[in-house]
């Protein structure tokens, strides 16, 4: 499926392929590379499909849904999916905003509009999804994973609802409901099944200012709750309300937000690392040059987080103020591996992380960054200025297009910085260039895409050196 959007800040107009695995955003500065990033964060965080099936928009659909409890099969329709993907777009462009933390009137979003384009006959050939049904949809206490499987040779989609629930194969007609059928067809359309982390371009200042930044979240913690305990159960008045929101408001906006709440669990509540990705988590460690800390790993003190390095045969702790930039910049990525990743579906957003990188570090994170991506269902979306990133998305494509016409592996490659091991189509990579208000895909050919905006600066730089050796040139065969 394609989302279509138009004058969404700095984009005037654009669409993106929703089925990638691996998105590259390229292009000029302040044209809504990183907007677009934020917005992929929501269409496929599951919590935004969970607040539509609850929302008003979703109860126009339900008011006029012909289904009941008692039917044993259900049907979806071409023309039940044009009327949910059309109330989900207005739900959708309401709720970007708020998380951008503006005014419904911001100038940047004044004349916003979404829609969703999608083939009727890839929602017929999906033959694999799953929904959660509430065993008691009213006191839910337990959650069963219903598997659902398509009755062939019909021109409409029907779906037997069918489960197995301590060891027994059952159908449980009172589960279904009509909003858990709407968000079973947005979740085939969208597939949202991804676990979505953002990681913003300036994500060096959070840990080097841990303390301010999570004494305050700590501080404004306490205020809500102090608020609550002296309300009470009373109704809350017109004043009150004005206070709460006052308390309640987001410093950033809501992906960052949600890094941030990621990173003040660690501290608060003790979150237990995951197990998941611990190789490539060493093979981060060694990039940076050590490890991250906290200190409550070896003491109960006071939480902040530290940069573990050797020195002289053991290991010393440094403050973030005083490790390198680099470290800085690549310290939540370790955190989100450690913490935050899940043990399959993840999608990673990583807004420019060649930023304080020298360039063999560039090569070695992108090829990190390829091996997530391939492991486990995973995404990974980034954003980036670097002509050296591009070019290795461009040998990823390369060998996804061997592998795909079974053309053997030129021998001599295993010398480089390349993992060959990465089991990619090239329909999976989706590179996107933005300028001039305009967002729109680079088209691969079995050369790979060209970056013509990159190209271009790079032949400026070089046109220029050869005029300048030139003149030096001329100038010793004229002093001869």
């Amino acid at each position: 499926m394609k989302l279509k959007i138009e004058n969404f800040g700095p984009i005037k107009k654009g669409e993106i392929d929703l089925s990638k695995r691996f998105y590259l955003l390229v292009g000029y500065n302040n044209t809504g590379k990183t907007y677009l990033s934020k917005l992929l964060f929501h269409i496929f965080e599951k919590k935004t499909i969970d607040l539509f099936v609850e929302s008003p928009f979703c109860k126009e659909i339900e008011d006029n849904l012909d289904i009941s409890p008692d039917q044993e099969v259900f049907t979806i329709t071409q023309n039940l999916v044009n009327i949910i993907l059309t109330k989900f777009a207005f739900f959708f462009k309401k709720i970007i905003i708020e998380s951008f933390n503006v005014e419904n009137n911001h100038f940047a979003f004044e004349y916003f509009s979404i829609n969703f384009e999608y083939d009727w006959n890839e929602v017929l050939q999906s033959d694999k999804h799953e929904l959660f049904f509430s065993e008691d949809v009213h006191n839910s206490q337990y959650t069963n994973n219903q598997h659902l499987s398509k009755i062939p040779h019909t021109p409409e989609i029907n779906y037997i609802i069918g489960g197995v629930f301590n060891g027994k194969k059952f159908i449980d007609k009172k589960v279904v409901i009509k909003h858990d059928f709407i968000s079973l067809i947005l979740s085939i359309l969208i597939n949202n099944e991804n676990t979505p982390v953002f990681l913003p371009a300036n994500r060096t200042y959070i840990l080097e200012n841990y303390e301010y930044i999570f004494r305050r979240e700590k501080e404004k913690r306490e205020e809500i709750s102090r608020f609550f305990s002296k309300i009470g159960n009373k109704a809350i008045s017109k004043e009150e309300r004005g206070e709460l929101y006052k308390l309640m408001k987001n410093n950033y906006t809501e992906p960052v937000n949600t890094l941030i709440d990621e990173i003040y669990k660690i501290s608060e509540t003790k979150q237990e690392k995951q197990p998941f990705y611990d190789n490539i988590l060493q093979k981060l460690a060694i990039i940076m040059g050590g490890k991250i800390i906290t200190n409550k790993e070896r003491f109960n003190g006071n939480d902040k987080f530290y940069f573990q390095v050797k020195n002289k045969r053991k290991q010393e702790d440094l403050p973030f103020y005083l490790a390198s930039s680099s470290v800085n910049q690549l310290s939540i990525l370790h955190l989100y591996f450690e913490y935050f990743v899940k043990e399959k579906n993840n999608f990673l957003i990583l807004d420019e992380p060649e930023e304080n990188l020298h360039p063999e570090t560039q090569i070695l994170l992108m090829n990190l960054l390829f091996e997530f991506a391939n492991m486990n269902g995973n995404k990974v979306l980034m954003t980036t200025h670097s002509p050296l990133l591009a070019d290795v998305v461009n040998n990823y494509y390369y060998l996804a297009y061997l592998k795909q016409e079974k053309i053997e592996i030129p021998k001599g490659i295993e010398k480089y910085p390349f993992d060959t091991a990465i089991d990619f189509l090239p329909k999976d990579l989706g590179v996107y260039f933005f300028g001039k208000g305009k967002m729109q895909e680079y088209v691969f050919d079995k050369y790979g895409a060209s970056f013509f905006d990159f190209d271009k600066e790079i032949r400026k730089i070089k046109d220029m050196g050869e005029i300048l050796t030139d003149a030096i040139f001329n100038h010793e065969n004229n002093t001869k």
